[in-house]
């Protein structure tokens, strides 16, 4: 990186053509920064999950060079460290059981937890309509942000987003991750999870509007192991923490409290001195 700053400064003064711009040497230094920091904050993750876990350092090195290959190759809608915060959850987790994915997109996610449901000998359930987002209720046209942790301040859905095929996504997952530990669900979640009876240890909800989040917790929650793990991908939307973990909504559905959730608001993240890699994951458990 350094070496590519050096050459940039170089070009530019031996041709005399452009004016070197401050602002776009800062962003070099920057990029050169955030690469350093990830690849440390990377080690020391590597270090804490192999002495909280049974797998050894290169084991675990192992495993994340497959899926940074597959960030490195198909479009996600998560960052790498939000998939790192669910597979150390899932390699620490001493509960029998499946995995289930709501919302597969271009079948990054699913591909990743495929390689990890295959070492840890875990099934992988993939639901998604496979084309796109359906049309937004009126609660779901827009979504504002909490103001002071996002540079976002309100997000737009249309019908049709964040599409990708049940055929694209089985390809990406054969080409990068593990086909055999997936089982795949086509449609709308209202149609395909009343019939899903198994009792899942994990489950990664990435679904964007609040009427399907909320008909995923109330058809799944009540089967969810005690002690398994509920992630959500909108730990920054304040429109959808609000609605999810409404204490009327939990009262009506399932006669109890909401569960705490962790990281609601700010997204839970790994810290490396004085940089963080915050995510937009939250997540809570069954008691």
């Amino acid at each position: 990186m350094l070496d590519k700053i050096k050459k940039k400064i170089i070009g530019v003064l031996q041709k005399g053509t452009e004016t070197l711009l401050p602002n776009k040497v800062g962003d070099l230094f920057e990029e050169l920064i955030v690469n350093k920091t990830y690849k440390d904050t990377k080690e020391k993750y590597i270090q804490l999950l192999s002495k909280n876990t049974k797998f050894e350092k290169s084991f675990i090195r192992s495993l994340i060079n497959k899926l940074e290959i597959i960030d490195n190759n198909i479009k996600c809608a998560h960052g790498p460290f939000e998939l790192y915060l669910m597979q150390a959850s899932l390699l620490a987790l001493d509960l029998k059981g499946p995995v289930l994915e709501l919302g597969c997109y271009k079948g990054g996610s699913t591909a990743k937890l495929s390689l990890i449901c295959n070492l840890t000998g875990r099934e992988l359930h993939a639901f998604d309509s496979f084309e796109g987002l359906p049309p937004p209720s009126e609660l779901d046209v827009k979504h504002n942000f909490i103001p002071w942790i996002s540079t976002k301040k309100t997000v737009h859905y249309t019908c049709g987003s964040y599409a990708g095929s049940l055929e694209e996504v089985k390809s990406n997952v054969s080409k990068y991750g593990n086909i055999d530990s997936c089982s795949f669900y086509k449609g709308f979640f209202e149609e395909t999870l009343p019939n899903f009876s198994q009792k899942p240890a994990f489950i990664f909800m990435d679904v964007d509007y609040i009427e399907s989040a909320k008909n995923v917790i109330k058809n799944l929650w009540p089967k969810l192991i005690s002690g398994g793990y509920f992630f959500s991908h909108e730990a920054l939307v304040e429109d959808y923490i609000k609605e999810i973990s409404d204490p009327l909504w939990w009262r009506t559905e399932f006669n109890e409290s909401p569960p705490l959730f962790y990281g609601a608001g700010y997204g839970i993240c790994w810290r490396s001195g004085k940089y963080s890699f915050p995510s937009n994951l939250f997540y809570f458990k069954k008691n």
